[in-house]
């Protein structure tokens, strides 16, 4: 009887061992997963923000007029109007370069406008010097007799609308 007994606590101890390690096993496992988890957890959360920077350092532009693939282009958002043109494929052979000012900085929801040479050589014989068609007064360009045009300025007005734009660049 005793050597009955001594087998089945023997082969009790080596259950019990054996359900021991498979729990450890499950244990580690368990907490393996739970690591795994938590990185990919981590690494979706910095995927989101990397694509959240992206989207933040773009812009969407519309370039259109003498250029060879009119249409919308996301660009970075320190491009100039010669890199909107790249994207574009470049000017076509009747467009008026020189008239366009390709240095300048390009803002979100932009359109910029490539004038043939013809449409270019009409605007400098209108007398308008670059104004729009419209009867629009530029700021940046206005002489005294051209800003008192607009309704509400005066003498005073124009004059201290030009000293500003001496002392501070454009508007």
């Amino acid at each position: 009887m005793q050597g009955k007994r001594r087998k089945f606590v023997y082969v009790f101890a080596f259950c019990a061992m054996f359900l021991f390690l498979l729990s450890m096993a499950g244990c580690q496992k368990e907490e393996e997963s739970l690591e795994r988890i938590s990185e990919e957890s981590l690494q979706d959360s910095d995927d989101k923000q990397e694509k959240e920077e992206e989207q933040e350092e773009t812009i969407v532009v519309y370039v259109c007029g003498c250029v060879k693939n009119p249409g919308v282009y996301e660009l970075p958002s320190d491009a100039r109007v010669s890199d909107a043109v790249q994207f574009a494929s470049g000017f076509q052979e009747n467009a008026a370069e020189e008239s366009v000012n390709l240095a300048k900085k390009v803002e979100d929801g932009e359109q910029i406008y490539i004038p043939s040479k013809e449409e270019a050589s009409q605007k400098a014989y209108s007398g308008k010097g670059g104004q729009e068609d419209d009867d629009s007064v530029n700021l940046n360009t206005a002489d005294l007799e051209e800003l008192k045009t607009l309704p509400g300025i005066g003498d005073a007005k124009a004059k201290s609308i030009i000293n500003y734009r001496e002392e501070h660049g454009g508007f």
